[in-house]
């Protein structure tokens, strides 16, 4: 009878253990200080494209635009919302120069093209596209803050061989 009684408190005892762990598991991870841990959401480059068939004249001046199109992934959110997006394309271009390109993204898009100013005879041949966001993060205690981080991806253009 005794040992049935203490297997029925064990029993007991384990089952409300972990009853009351299970909500607190759900809740995500803590800090030491029971702050709930929200992480910024992950920005992924895909793809970067240069068009150089497709560029157009300068409105205002000499040269002309090249379109870069590119492509990118976000998430996960972890309870975090993207605020902004902005992306800087700097090329090295084949007379030896660099050209830098600024733009504000849209939050919800995948994709955008860019206008690269390029000079009439010279293209772009290597790259480093960057880029930059801020996430707000909510924490469980209602507090919230905004982060910023940024990724880059580098690589090489395909130029014309009459150009290289």
């Amino acid at each position: 009878m005794f040992r049935q009684s203490s297997l029925v408190k064990l029993s007991t005892w384990l089952w409300l253990s972990i009853a009351l762990t299970l909500p607190a598991l759900a809740q995500g991870k803590k800090e030491s200080d029971g702050r709930s841990i929200r992480q910024r959401i992950e920005i992924t480059i895909l793809s970067v494209t240069k068009d150089d068939a497709g560029a157009k004249p300068v409105p205002n001046g000499p040269g002309r635009l090249v379109p870069v199109t590119i492509q990118w992934r976000t998430g996960p959110s972890n309870g975090a919302q993207l605020l902004s997006l902005d992306a800087t394309l700097r090329t090295t271009n084949t007379d030896g120069s660099t050209t830098e390109v600024k733009k504000a993204l849209a939050v919800r898009a995948t994709s955008d093209t860019l206008p690269l100013p390029m000079p009439q005879g010279v293209f772009a041949k290597a790259f480093v596209l960057t880029l930059n966001s801020k996430c707000s993060l909510t924490e469980a205690n209602g507090e919230s803050s905004v982060v910023t981080s940024q990724t880059s991806k580098r690589g090489d253009f395909p130029v014309p061989p009459e150009r290289k």
